[in-house]
């Protein structure tokens, strides 16, 4: 079980429509009517996320650099200039106008002009199939308390036991209600492929490129993902999930 845990000022509707170009915030991805489709990096991702989630705000670029970049204050760096020239290739509309990525020099960066898929921008849970259980979960109290302290300690956290004892059922019992959860069935993934395209379908992405599938969990800001029955594949799914 993998937690990947953005705050932001205002709520991160799941994707933004920059005039005719539309941008997936939890994929990742950006579609454009003419130039097709574009995969934004894990940092490119994290960028548009916080200038979403700023709203109408010049965020400065110092503030830009310590919360997207991580740098200590006091840096100097020419690393956001570069990224908004990267993005306005990606975003913009028409190549070589600026309508959405506005810089005002001495004052800060927003995205402007755009407009949310869902009505009033609230974020939509992820949608996922759990497997159905009949009656509660009884004498696993001590279990159920020591995955979620787990889970606070640790990105990865890792449910063994024999066959039969109820590792599946104590993981489902835990994302119950859990918005930000995705749940993917890897019993029928034989290679690190067939895995990457079962968590593609899970998070809903058409790209299964193992590429598009870690930039697409690295940009959807908190998340728990769930990967059941992995021993099939466990030895390629080791190098998977260390890359996510």
């Amino acid at each position: 079980m993998t937690s990947l845990e953005h705050s932001a000022e205002h709520p991160l509707p799941p994707r933004i429509r920059l005039g005719t170009v539309l941008v997936d915030l939890q994929g990742g991805v950006v579609d454009h009517p003419e130039r097709g489709t574009a995969t934004l990096s894990p940092l490119e991702a994290r960028l548009v996320r916080y200038l979403v989630g700023s709203g109408d705000r010049l965020v400065p670029k110092e503030e830009l650099l310590t919360e997207v970049w991580g740098y200590r204050e006091g840096i100097v760096t020419r690393a956001v200039d570069n990224m908004l020239r990267r993005l306005r290739r990606k975003l913009e509309p028409v190549a070589g106008e600026v309508r959405h990525l506005e810089n005002r020099y001495g004052q800060g960066i927003r995205l402007v002009d755009f407009e949310s898929e869902m009505e009033g921008g609230a974020t939509q849970p992820l949608e996922r199939e759990l497997p159905e259980y009949q009656g509660a979960l009884h004498g696993r109290s001590r279990d159920q308390a020591l995955l979620a302290e787990s889970l606070t300690r640790s990105r990865l956290v890792t449910i063994t036991g024999t066959g039969g004892v109820g590792k599946t059922r104590l993981a489902v019992c835990h994302i119950r209600g859990h918005d930000t959860a995705v749940f993917v069935s890897c019993s029928s993934a034989r290679t690190p492929g067939e895995l990457d395209r079962l968590v593609a379908d899970g998070l809903g992405m058409r790209e299964h490129a193992p590429e598009s599938v870690a930039a697409a969990l690295q940009a959807r800001g908190p998340l728990l993902l769930v990967l059941d029955n992995l021993e099939q594949v466990l030895e390629g799914a080791v190098s998977r999930v260390g890359h996510w």
